[in-house]
């Protein structure tokens, strides 16, 4: 009676109450609007953390040749370009097919054409930069893993869309089918723009490698149409690692730990793994995808309640934009190792000195990524059981007030939702 009542009152008053999936489309309009007004770049690359007004550093060209503040440019706003362009696309492609405004189109194509960027800037083939400082062009040495993986699928997410022209999607297939080429050559080995820089291989046999090289494949034979990117994705898939597994049994166990520190990036194999599972036809490897959706949101969903623990900064003096003031401690570098070594001694500078961002990253990032996790799986009770902290979560975040980019993540979740819920 009283929801009969309510909705009269809203009628009477010409405001008509949101149902469920509006509130979260709601939300993740706001999430939209945040990310675009503040977190996007004039290079159309998004940065991994701006101010309350926009405000941003950039790495000058002196400053990326001299791999400061160290060569993976790590804690820098420019650290993770290929990695959060390329995610972020897989949504923003959702919600242009979901509302083909002028204004969505134009924003998918603002993400293709930062990605395509970070291809073009290096002078190593198989190279993806991580963004591009001050000049438009400088980067850093270091590439990784979790920039080529998303670049494939941000890509590969796009050319099923009806945006681009002719002549943009042959690009489009060109730019990739060259990434791949570049890379096998390489034996999967992800190259840095310098000597000594290489960080990551696609042929080692934990679980991520497993997926990144699955879904890349997959990628170059739907995307090209050439039978060798099939069979050789299928080669690998049933073929054995050094350790003596198939890659079709690794993926199935799915990521041996989740936790915190981990769950963005393991967030973006699930999506890779459904994607596997929805495009595969034999019954077989079908079975191993559905198992590998099944262990990882089981081993997620503990995650979600995190961002019960998140403290939004009261003040603005938990965040300054001024990466600088993690220096020193600074060291020259020879190679990614000493880079990597070299960047965890600065993050214990750069956390107290912006204390906001590290609450981000420890309490909310892993709590959406968990969500969406969960909600990509083919788990419906497990769906069912975390959608009331799933929504409190959403429903509660005030992206107005973050600084770190990868509440992004509520977007895809949302978008995922809301394709799940249609179906």
């Amino acid at each position: 009676m009283f929801k009969q009542v309510f909705i009269l009152c809203c009628l009477c008053l010409g405001v008509l109450p949101l149902s469920g999936q509006e509130e979260l489309i709601h939300k993740a309009d706001e999430v939209n609007q945040t990310i675009w007004s503040r977190f996007i770049g004039k290079d159309n690359l998004m940065y991994d953390y701006v101010g309350l007004d926009g405000e941003v550093v950039l790495p000058t060209p002196e400053e990326c040749a001299a791999d400061r503040p160290n060569a993976l440019g790590w804690w820098t706003p420019i650290e993770n370009g290929g990695f959060f362009n390329g995610m972020y696309l897989v949504a923003q492609c959702d919600r242009y097919e979901r509302n083909k405004t002028p204004e969505n189109r134009e924003k998918v194509r603002r993400l293709v054409a930062g990605l395509c960027k970070l291809q073009d800037v290096g002078s190593t083939p198989g190279f993806i930069a991580r963004g591009v400082g001050s000049d438009g062009k400088c980067h850093y040495a270091a590439s990784s893993n979790d920039q080529n993986f998303p670049w494939f699928l941000g890509l590969g997410r796009y050319l099923e869309t009806d945006i681009p022209t002719s002549e943009e999607r042959q690009d489009c297939i060109e730019r990739i089918r060259r990434q791949g080429e570049a890379l096998q050559k390489l034996n999967w080995r992800i190259p840095g723009d310098r000597p000594n820089f290489e960080r990551g291989w696609w042929l080692g046999s934990e679980y991520t490698a497993c997926v990144h090289i699955a879904t890349a494949t997959r990628v170059l034979y739907e995307v090209t149409g050439e039978e060798k990117w099939k069979k050789l994705h299928y080669e690998l898939i049933r073929g054995r690692m050094s350790d003596g597994r198939e890659r079709k049994v690794c993926i199935a166990s799915g990521p041996m730990n989740m936790a915190g520190w981990s769950a963005w990036f393991l967030s973006n194999c699930q999506y890779a793994v459904r994607i596997l599972y929805l495009r595969e036809t034999d019954p077989e490897l079908k079975k191993y995808y559905a198992a590998s959706l099944r262990n990882t949101a089981r081993r997620a969903a503990s995650l979600i309640p995190y961002y019960k623990r998140f403290r939004p900064s009261p003040d603005r003096k938990g965040f300054t934009p001024d990466w600088h003031t993690m220096m020193p401690p600074f060291a020259p570098q020879k190679n990614g190792k000493e880079a990597a070594a070299l960047a965890m001694k600065q993050y214990e500078v750069w956390a107290r000195k912006s204390p906001a961002v590290a609450q981000e990253k420890v309490w909310l990032k892993p709590a959406l990524c968990a969500a969406w996790i969960v909600t990509l799986s083919e788990e419906a009770d497990l769906k069912r059981n975390a959608m009331p902290e799933i929504r409190r979560m959403i429903l509660g975040l005030d992206s107005t007030r973050l600084y770190y980019a990868t509440f992004f993540y509520l977007e895809n979740l949302v978008e995922t939702l809301n394709k799940t819920a249609s179906r």
